[in-house]
């Protein structure tokens, strides 16, 4: 039996399930070259059906993520049957298809969904969903599937505009084409910052989180307004006042990023990481007393949703719960969790996962010299990797990377510089499972989160001088911790820089200049080469050079 599953949110995709094995999973935007892209996966649903010799009548199931965006497009596609499921469903449903676990428990938090959603709570024992529901009043209503109740648990502002409404209209993280996504740039600021100095009431902010107790769960609730300042106007730093309204047209028409803040003003950067301490400080409490309410420490527990990205907080809850943050957690997990959904309700209670490398598949490596690749790392070369199929969901695995060595903090800098990109937190090291536990401190092979990158450490005081380009300010990294089953050819080339150095580890980024999407082909991987953006490049089982 196939199940098509679509997601429509931004980060829209495609995932396949084919008798009971996920067999693909992309998002749209590593073919639109558009990133984050919104709408009907065109392109990548159009490589999944070539790729795999379909056609649409051939689907038995598609199942579409979102309800609400789902009716704009009327299902234009010509399977055999076609559902609909909610966007948070959709988020527990990802994590429930991904994790190892047969009872869990299960949570989604983000910056909104259908009907006003941005949080929901699942159920699952013996692998079974019990109970299913969403801020917006939609619930698991037993054989009759998803119903919805105009009782709303928590209708407030969502708790991911509280941190991309700041992102964008505070301090301008966008992209050259408008497009925010960059709360990850604020909670990496956070560790620069100290959170005492920021003083609300002079700063006009007053937004904060509470839990409140409705029906059988405590519910996390937001209070005030996400942006600081004034809450209808954004004032730029030479005085021009703008409506809110005028700066999304600017940035939406005319790609004109608007800010009232310069982060090159080292003042204005200091505020904005003082800022972001203060809402880190809000964000772990606030959650970590939702989990405290409503989760016991002997129930593994699920979470999902952009706010999960948030690797600090990941990293806070990892130390009292059994954790899995679901590796796509944000909307580019929509269309996995649609298709899950499809086959949870055609009876299925897993579904076979082969791994995490599912995308478009540009060929192994299996030829390569990885003592050569080893050399040029040991060089201070910065190396690109394109091997197989690629990752699954926001992180780079190994499939699209750009390998340094972890040596010198002034690396951040120059690759940054090669790629057009301001990071505020180090890159993320790629340990050997191995060696982890020498490394990290409190690792343990049994959290698998930390193989995805998901999940912060602190590092072991012998081994922070020699990883300075990956170590952040505060002494912790967000890992990726790998086996050789995960990805042979990666593994080798860092077990090769390990006999070369003794050092286990190598700085890890995506393969992508700012503002677009990871390189998916060969020939873009070879683009980058050729403009200087890497020095060399390990692709179509070939060690490339500058020429």
């Amino acid at each position: 039996m196939r199940i098509l599953g679509i997601g429509l949110s931004h980060c829209a995709g495609v995932a396949l399930i084919e008798d009971g094995r996920l067999v693909f999973a992309q998002e749209e935007d590593r073919f639109s070259r558009r990133r984050r892209h919104k709408g009907w996966p065109e392109l990548s649903l159009a490589y999944l059906l070539d790729h795999f010799d379909l056609v649409e009548e051939d689907i038995d199931l598609c199942v579409l993520s979102d309800l609400q965006t789902a009716q704009k497009y009327n299902a234009p596609i010509r399977a055999k049957r076609v559902l609909t499921v909610h966007h948070h469903l959709a988020h527990i449903l990802s994590g429930w298809a991904l994790t190892p676990w047969t009872d869990f428990d299960a949570v989604s938090i983000d910056g909104g969904g259908d009907f006003g959603s941005w949080q929901s709570f699942g159920r699952v024992r013996n692998r079974r969903l019990e109970f299913w529901e969403s801020n917006c009043g939609s619930y698991l209503n037993g054989e009759k599937g998803v119903s919805r109740s105009w009782l709303k648990r928590s209708p407030a502002r969502t708790f991911g505009a509280y941190w991309s409404v700041p992102a964008v209209l505070n301090f301008g993280m966008l992209d050259k084409g408008g497009v925010g996504g960059y709360e990850g740039k604020l909670m990496g600021l956070a560790g620069h910052g100290d959170r005492a100095r920021f003083k609300p009431k002079e700063a006009m902010y007053d937004g904060s989180f509470s839990v409140k107790h409705k029906g059988d769960l405590h519910w996390l609730t937001t209070h005030g307004y996400p942006k600081i300042g004034d809450n209808h106007y954004v004032i730029t730093p030479d005085g021009q006042r703008l409506t809110l309204a005028q700066v999304r047209d600017l940035r939406k028409k005319k790609h004109e990023i608007i800010s009232e803040y310069d982060l090159n003003n080292p003042r204005d950067l200091q505020f904005a990481a003082d800022f972001a301490s203060h809402l880190q400080s809000m964000t772990d409490k606030a959650i970590g007393d939702l989990f405290e309410r409503n989760f016991s420490d002997k129930t593994p527990i699920v979470v999902s949703g952009g706010t999960f990205g948030n690797v600090v907080l990941n990293g806070k809850l990892n130390e009292r719960y059994d954790l899995f943050v679901t590796p796509p957690m944000g909307d580019e997990g929509l269309a996995l969790g649609a298709a899950a959904w499809g086959a949870y309700l055609t009876g299925a209670r897993e579904v076979d996962i082969p791994g995490y490398y599912l995308g478009y598949n540009a060929g192994q490596n299996k030829d390569v010299d990885v003592d050569e690749v080893a050399q040029l790392l040991n060089s201070d070369k910065v190396i690109g990797l394109v091997e197989g199929a690629m990752e699954l969901g926001p992180r780079a695995l190994g499939a699209r990377s750009i390998l340094a060595s972890p040596r010198d903090a002034a690396a951040n800098l120059s690759i940054n510089e090669r790629l057009g990109r301001v990071e505020y937190m180090p890159f993320a090291p790629v340990i050997l499972e191995e060696e982890a536990d020498k490394v990290l401190k409190g690792w343990s092979k049994t959290h698998v989160s930390a193989r995805h990158m998901t999940l912060v450490y602190p590092v072991q005081e012998e081994w922070r001088d020699c990883l300075r380009g990956v170590v952040h300010v505060d002494g912790t990294v967000r890992p990726q911790v790998l086996s050789r089953l995960d990805n042979p050819v990666y593994y080798d080339i860092l077990q090769a820089f390990f006999r070369l150095t003794g050092i286990p580890v190598l700085i890890n980024t995506s393969f992508n200049v700012h503002g677009e999407p990871i390189v998916r082909t060969i020939d873009q991987a070879i683009a980058a080469l050729e403009t200087g953006r890497i020095d060399a490049l390990v692709a179509g089982n070939q060690l490339h050079r500058r020429c």
